[in-house]
């Protein structure tokens, strides 16, 4: 009885292997592709506000200082605190990282507001944009980010009313407002996981302190003229300015940043 050539068993293992190969080729290729999507707005990212870091159009995303990817090879995590940031982030950048859940940029020198752009980033859980120069008012993106968790805006230049429509973060664990230059009184804000909350050294901000909040520290409220429960009472038709002493608040209150895979605090 005559034996098969050995290539032929060879041939059927090749026709058996080939779609799997192919399979892995696309997804490879796709995985490079999103890598690529986000490359480019991190790279103009780079070009408008920090031309110094060391980030280049090869070797992908995932390699570059302060980047993190997910398991599908997605930027998820941006850490840049203290880099030497300066300048507006611009429109096109930020925005585009669909994927990125962690953003921190803290104890920087952006300035100016937020792109509304920065919106269509709806995967973001962790902001903290703490120790830079923002102004304007409370940035509009930030508010059509319901799945939002950390939010550090302290020690900026923000002004304006703090916006009601934070209540429809309903996820809200942190909240840090210190250090900036809002007025007028805290709306009302039914923020059911809320842990930590500080609009402390915030001059104009006044009145009474909602009955939501009234379980935070006192030190939240310090350096402002809000009144009520942890505070003094209020006074008939007029609020008590809340004392300071001490340095302000948001040198002593820790930024509550997420640990984990995509999360790990900086």
């Amino acid at each position: 009885m005559m034996r098969s050539p050995p290539w032929r068993g060879l041939g059927r293992c090749l026709r058996l292997a080939l779609p799997l190969l192919l399979s892995l080729a696309v997804l490879t290729a796709g995985a490079h592709g999103l890598a690529d999507d986000d490359a480019r707005p991190l790279l103009a990212f780079r070009d408008a506000v920090g031309r110094h870091l060391p980030w280049n159009d090869t070797g992908g995303p995932c390699k570059w200082l302060g980047v993190s990817c997910d398991a599908s090879g997605r930027v998820a995590g941006l850490r840049l605190p203290g880099a030497w940031l300066s300048g507006q982030v611009p429109a096109g950048t930020l925005g585009n990282l669909t994927a990125l859940r962690t953003l921190s940029l803290r104890s920087n020198a952006l300035s100016g507001g937020l792109p509304d752009d920065l919106a269509s980033a709806s995967a973001l859980r962790n902001v903290f944009l703490d120790g830079n120069r923002l102004s304007g008012e409370f940035p509009r993106a930030i508010l059509e980010l319901p799945g939002l968790a950390r939010l550090a805006l302290g020690e900026n230049n923000l002004s304006g009313h703090i916006p009601a429509a934070l209540g429809n973060l309903t996820r809200l664990r942190t909240l840090l407002l210190d250090s900036n230059h809002f007025v007028g009184e805290i709306p009302e804000m039914t923020l059911p996981m809320l842990e930590h909350f500080n609009v402390s050294f915030n001059p104009q901000i006044s009145g009474s302190i909602p009955a939501e909040l009234r379980s935070m520290p006192r030190s939240a409220f310090l350096g402002t003229r809000l009144c009520g429960r942890p505070l003094g009472p209020c006074r008939a038709g007029k609020a008590s300015p809340s004392s300071a002493t001490g340095q302000p608040a948001s040198q002593a209150t820790p930024t509550y940043e997420a640990t984990g895979a995509q999360g790990g605090t900086l």
